[in-house]
């Protein structure tokens, strides 16, 4: 199932449609099945583009020498 985002004020609706239309064509959802990106990089801004789309306010990273993630 695919999280809803919950629409903004009309303006800043319009705002965000034209920015995902424009700027994320295709790239919003994540897969069905088990994907495979060339590196990190392009994993990390598909997951970006999802959070966008779907009203997600923030992705971060963070490396943790011990944990090695």
């Amino acid at each position: 199932m695919t999280p809803i985002r919950v629409p903004a004020d009309p303006a800043t609706e319009a705002l965000i449609q034209k920015v995902i239309v424009e700027e994320l064509p295709g790239q919003v959802e994540l897969p069905e099945t088990a994907v495979q990106f060339s590196d990190a990089s392009t994993a990390f801004q598909h997951v970006q583009q999802y959070a966008f789309a779907n009203g997600f306010a923030v992705v971060e990273t963070q490396w943790d020498p011990q944990q090695q993630r």
